[in-house]
């Protein structure tokens, strides 16, 4: 394989721990992801492949596992950052957990 589809595919696989930890958090409180949930984590670690836009890794697969990984957590950070401040408890007993609140860690 070349060098960039390596670094492509471990860029994504690093990017998937997190959203996999983000649904095994959800099952832990009994509130099974929703496939459009599912699909918004698939498309976060999809975020992985922007790895590719640094060449400061090198081939070191670890580094590169670690940045692919840091792409979904910024865009999450991005996205509740985006959002005005709400009491978690109350707004997802009130109207549901949304796709946003799932990508910004409020299960």
């Amino acid at each position: 394989m070349s060098g960039t589809l390596v670094r492509l595919v471990v860029g994504i696989a690093g990017a998937a721990i997190p959203e996999v930890l983000r649904a095994i958090s959800a099952l832990r409180v009994d509130r099974a992801p929703s496939a459009r949930e599912l699909l918004a984590s698939a498309l976060s670690a999809a975020l992985g492949s922007g790895v590719l836009l640094f060449d400061t890794a090198g081939e070191d697969k670890l580094q590169i596992a670690v940045l692919g990984a840091a792409f979904p957590q910024l865009f999450s950070a991005l996205v509740s950052a985006a959002r005005p401040p709400e009491p978690v408890e109350r707004a997802v007993a009130v109207r549901g957990r949304t796709i946003l609140d799932y990508m910004t860690w409020k299960v």
